[in-house]
């Protein structure tokens, strides 16, 4: 296992509470990365 899932493991083991959000859309202006 490499150490960024081990550290995810730890963190997720270690928090009482979690949510996961997904932002699947936008509707309207939303910033972008420029590069």
């Amino acid at each position: 296992m490499n150490s960024k899932v081990q550290s995810l493991k730890a963190f997720l083991a270690s928090a009482d509470r979690i949510a996961l959000v997904e932002v699947a859309g936008t509707k309207g202006s939303t910033q972008r990365e420029k590069g």
